[in-house]
């Protein structure tokens, strides 16, 4: 694309030339606004994905905590999604206090018993519910596939980061998962966070 001379705002008349990028520009420049400016110095503001998706209501949370953890398993049934961008990203948080555990993820397995789990939506003022539940203190019958996401976690590390081009998985459409965690050596207290959210395109 090809412009000769100055563009010229119809409504204000205010002219702007084209030049060579600049830190600031010597004359009127074509604004661009690529998001909400900061009141003070007008940068642009922007929030990482998984933010805008606690914004908008899409993102939940599972919390189990315990001070006799030994060895506990999770049962996660994940619906039909269509389109299948919708279906859980997840990422697995543990804490430990004191001594060691390993937690690991399972696909395609069966499983009995168990609770049901309370999933919190992360945005408290937002009433959308989750497809995927969490069902606590299962029973694995068919181990299914061990995913490559083993960790380990030991008192004052935790067993993911927060990253979640490193530790996000999107989990299958219609399809059966366990979370187990296993306590290696003695541990005090222990908590795991399972985090999600699921897109559904607002």
């Amino acid at each position: 694309m090809s412009v000769f001379g100055v563009i010229r705002d119809a409504i204000t008349g205010l002219t702007a030339s084209v030049e060579a990028r600049k830190q600031t520009p010597t004359s009127n420049a074509l604004n661009v606004q690529i998001g909400p400016g900061d009141i003070i110095s007008n940068i642009p503001v922007i929030m990482d994905f998984g933010q805008h998706q606690i914004h908008e209501g899409e993102s939940h949370g599972f919390g189990y905590y315990t001070t006799n953890p030994a060895t506990i398993s999770f049962g996660l049934t994940v619906p039909v999604y269509n389109p299948t961008i919708a279906a859980p990203h997840l990422i697995m948080h543990v804490d430990a206090y004191e001594g060691a555990g390993e937690i690991a993820l399972f696909e395609g397995v069966t499983w009995t018993g168990g609770t049901a789990g309370l999933v919190y939506n992360r945005n408290r003022n937002s009433a959308t519910a989750p497809g995927m539940t969490v069902t606590q203190g299962v029973t694995v019958t068919g181990a299914g596939t061990r995913l490559p996401y083993t960790s380990f976690v030991a008192a004052g590390q935790k067993a993911s980061s927060v990253a979640r081009n490193l530790d996000e998985i999107v989990l299958k459409s219609n399809t059966l998962y366990a979370v187990v965690f296993t306590e290696i050596l003695a541990i005090t207290r222990l908590v795991i966070h399972l985090e999600f959210y699921e897109d559904l395109g607002v």
